[in-house]
């Protein structure tokens, strides 16, 4: 709409007026770009004002903008901004109880989402019992669909109850390719299930204290085959107990990272530390109760790990030493009526460091990243070591809270505590556990939902016992939230556990915090529109250093690398060579440059014509290859814009993760990202994933589709998603 206003405004003053295009910020899929109306010149602007652009309803969203042509300058004025750009959450379907077992109809623990079968399409596995708190013991194990809830499986088995405030673990902890459930009994032993909910094995005792322990899954010592942390003790993939302590106290948390880059994963419990090999690296016994998370909150690369003692929060540097703390927090109601609950940490205001926030005292309140306060809100009272999740829901660069406590479901804005929506219910929901709720793309519909549990005080059955929320305007996340230690790299989306976990904090810097991922339509985003334009349009132009990764699998033969070579040559077409450089690397098993870097449209022709498949999908070597490439002799640095585009029809043959870690340096160079999926069956998580935030992931279910893609790309190959101004994106 804009474009078309500024369109008419350009007609009316006409050629000789001076400004002869005019390019307007708004969103489209995946990046900011911008409309040109007339050709040759670029307006540029001397103030900014942060605004919403909502694709074609940016209207509504930002009230109307008036232009006023007079010569060669423009000016801009805005009537209104909106304050609250969240799009209000509707049910999207509730488990009320189930005829199988229809006595266990109260969820007390934090859920889990995850794709069990392969399908797809993820699955809301929890444990269900009882409303009543002395039967706690008592829990069913249930899977249903993430599309409407409909029953996957449960187990009716009483040999096979579990403790029904504990949270589950879920991942694939013998390699077989499905996803295993590891839940905790009273008897004080795990059980594990297979992805159909049949019985796998059941631990010794785990001599853990209290009700409020969850497990956490990692591939500690890095052989290929995962292993269950939980109270004090490392467990084999098959249930037997690698080592074991003491638990140091009640309620603890445990948290596996490597928090001191040494290539060995620690595993944090409680206020003790340990080695892979169980050795206690550090600890703090004057410490009681505590609720954990890692991330990295200063300018060293190493992770700190953020403890929660009651009303007080400490962070400590990976050696254990206290590097803030005691923090205390703000406190609504008396200690005793209220304990504290798991932290999360987000960047909640968009300055590119995280947040720590945490519920307790009949409050939520945030800090900083150095410990100071930066708001604190009431939330109800009783709300015993509640917890929350983040994400950011409406793509505007800033988390989101989602806080469920006694008075109902809540969404606070990050920035500065403001409760953008609530959702009540008639009766409190009641638990102990350290529940929170979850974040996830629950039925494969490519946005963000929460999953939200309901427990009644009284005897009466609730109604519902879990809903899932969400809106069609929210932002695509991942399909996953496998454990109460949630973080993003610690599994992957078909559920297998990293052989090598990248250090959340090096590519996320949050924890109990999904990932807003690329998605193919448009999508709220925070952008900047000039209040005025006053200045000359000038000519703007900037070169490229591009790198083509193509998959050269023999999966593309026939019309799939034929129609990628003629897809190619339509963005060689747009290219301007007097300006940009061009490279050609492919990619099987191995990766081949198949031509340098270079200003030569032949050579590039050429290479491309003479590619040829082998066996093997090795993403991974193909960026990086194409970083090598970027950052060689033959790169020119920052000087230019850099991007690499990547097209395959398949899946990384090892793991994901490989690919994902490439993707991130690449990013992290300042190169842009593009990632092209070819087919029907190509794993759009994966590939999202990959694209990262700042990148941008296309789809082509039929090769002849790739044209169109292809040439698009050409034609905005140098504008960076920062870019607004100056540069060329016709």
């Amino acid at each position: 709409m804009i474009a078309a206003v500024l369109d008419v405004c350009a007609s009316l003053c006409g050629e000789g007026a001076g400004l002869r295009r005019v390019m307007v910020v708004h969103s489209r899929p995946h990046t900011h770009q911008r409309t040109p109306l007339k050709d040759g010149m670029e307006a540029q602007s001397s103030r900014w004002m942060p605004m919403l652009s909502a694709g074609a309803a940016v209207m509504t969203a930002v009230g109307f903008l008036f232009f006023n042509m007079i010569g060669d300058r423009v000016t801009a004025s805005l009537s209104e901004e909106s304050t609250d750009r969240l799009a209000t959450p509707t049910p999207k379907w509730a488990w009320n109880g189930s005829d199988v077992v229809p006595e266990s109809y109260a969820v007390l623990g934090t859920p889990i989402v995850i794709d069990l079968d392969g399908d797809k399409l993820p699955e809301v596995v929890f444990v269900s019992g009882p409303n009543d708190i002395s039967r706690v013991g008592e829990g069913t194990l249930r899977a249903v669909s993430g599309r409407d809830g409909s029953e996957v499986f449960t187990v009716t088995n009483p040999a096979l109850y579990l403790n029904a405030q504990n949270g589950l673990a879920g991942g694939d902890i013998d390699n077989d390719g499905r996803p295993e459930i590891i839940g905790r009994t009273s008897a004080d032993t795990l059980i594990a299930f297979e992805h159909d909910g049949t019985y796998k094995w059941t631990s010794p005792d785990l001599a853990c204290w209290g009700n409020k322990a969850h497990a956490a899954i990692a591939d500690v010592d890095h052989d290929g085959t995962p292993e269950i942390a939980i109270c004090a003790t490392l467990l084999n993939n098959d249930g037997t107990i690698r080592w074991q302590h003491r638990p140091v106290s009640t309620g603890t948390e445990t948290s596996i990272a490597d928090i001191d880059l040494d290539g060995d994963m620690e595993v944090i419990d409680g206020w003790r530390v340990y080695l892979s090999d169980g050795t206690i690296l550090w600890e703090h016994p004057e410490f009681r109760t505590v609720a954990s998370a890692v991330a990295n909150l200063d300018d060293d690369p190493e992770g700190e790990v953020i403890m929660i003692e009651e009303e007080k929060c400490y962070i400590l540097e990976h050696d254990g030493t206290i590097k803030v703390g005691p923090v205390l927090l703000p406190l609504e109601v008396a200690v005793g009526l209220s304990s504290w609950g798991s932290p999360v940490i987000a960047d909640v205001d968009g300055d590119g460091r995280p947040e720590i926030g945490i519920a307790g005292g009949g409050r939520y309140s945030m800090l900083e990243h150095d410990g100071t306060l930066k708001w604190s809100v009431p939330v109800g009272a009783f709300n015993f070591f509640r917890g929350a999740a983040a994400a950011d829901l409406d793509g505007d660069g800033t988390a989101e809270i989602v806080f469920q406590g006694p008075e109902g479901l809540m969404i606070i804005r990050g920035t500065d505590g403001h409760m953008v929506w609530q959702y009540s219910t008639p009766e409190r929901s009641a638990t102990f556990a350290f529940n929170l709720p979850v974040i996830a793309d629950v039925d494969a519909d490519s946005h963000a939902d929460i999953v939200s549990i309901w427990t009644s005080r009284s005897s009466a059955q609730p109604v519902p016992a879990m809903l899932v929320f969400g809106d069609k305007s929210w932002m695509p996340t991942r399909p996953i939230w496998n454990q109460h230690s949630y973080h993003v790299t610690n599994v992957n989306d078909d559920g297998t556990i990293p052989r090598y976990e990248e250090p959340n904090w090096k590519a996320h810097n949050n924890y109990r915090a999904n990932e807003r991922l690329a998605g193919p339509y448009p999508r709220l985003q925070q952008v900047f529109m000039p209040l005025t334009l006053s200045e000359q349009g000038r000519k703007a132009l900037r070169a490229v250093d591009v790198v083509l990764a193509v998959d050269t699998s023999n999966s593309m033969v026939g019309t799939k690398i034929e129609a990628a070579r003629s897809a190619i040559r339509l963005l060689l077409d747009e290219i301007s060579w007097q300006h940009d450089h061009v490279a050609l690397v492919s990619f099987s098993e191995a990766a081949k440059l198949c031509q340098p870097l270079t200003g030569d449209r032949d050579a590039v022709w050429t290479a491309l014509s003479s590619i040829v498949l082998a066996s093997g999908t090795r993403i991974d070597e193909g960026l990086r290859l194409a970083r090598s490439e970027l950052e060689g002799e033959r790169g020119r640095g920052e000087a230019v814009a850099r991007v690499v585009v990547v097209l395959t029809d398949g899946l990384q043959v090892s793991s994901p993760d490989l690919a994902v870690q490439e993707s991130v340096k690449i990013q992290a160079m300042g190169a842009r990202l593009i990632v092209v999926g070819l087919g029907t069956d190509v794993d759009r998580g994966f590939l999202e994933r990959l694209a990262g935030l700042q990148g941008r992931a296309y789809f082509a279910p039929e090769p002849a589709d790739l044209a169109e893609i292809y040439q698009s790309v050409g034609r905005v190959l140098s504008c960076q998603t920062e870019d607004y101004w100056g540069h060329r994106c016709g």
